[in-house]
């Protein structure tokens, strides 16, 4: 059985946890300082959203949940000592708001701030690889009471990165 690190590691090795969680660690740490509004506001603060790598809870008006999706794995050379590996994170975006058909404001602010901290930090959110928005699209909106609902976003993001055969 092959062992393979992650291409560009010192030493090799596999990344320290799960792609989904190093993604939502990065982007929770880098979201203050990277988000911040035309008028200097960071809206929602990182310390008022839940992140998550299981399934949201309700518990606060703005969840962000990493999933992993799939991992795509390709030999780049005919002896197999490389892959090219695409791993793909379900980012799930959970926001309260009224009733109706009306989204919160919140709603476009989070996916926003995920947009930009992925954008400004492609490169550096994961050591030795890549990130990005591969595609976003809205999800079943759910009612959370006569008053509310949880509205839900959905965006694929994308992780490549190489892997050496170690063994």
């Amino acid at each position: 059985m092959s062992t393979y690190g992650i291409a560009g590691s010192d030493p090799v090795a596999p990344f320290s946890n799960t792609v989904n969680t190093l993604l939502k660690d990065a982007i929770k740490t880098r979201w203050d300082a990277d988000y911040v509004t035309p008028l200097g506001i960071t809206y929602p603060v990182s310390t008022d959203i839940i992140w998550l790598t299981t399934w949201y809870t309700g518990y606060r008006d703005v969840e962000v949940v990493f999933l992993h999706g799939f991992l795509d794995q390709v030999p780049a050379t005919t002896d197999q000592r490389y892959e090219r590996d695409t791993e793909t994170v379900d980012c799930h975006i959970w926001v309260r708001g009224g009733g109706g058909d009306v989204e919160p404001t919140a709603l476009n602010k989070t996916l926003n701030g995920l947009k930009t901290v992925i954008a400004k930090n492609k490169t550096t959110l994961i050591p030795n690889a890549n990130v990005f928005v591969a595609s976003s699209q809205r999800a079943p909106t759910e009612k959370d009471d006569d008053f509310r609902n949880m509205w839900h976003y959905l965006i694929k993001i994308r992780v490549n990165y190489w892997s050496v055969n170690t063994s």
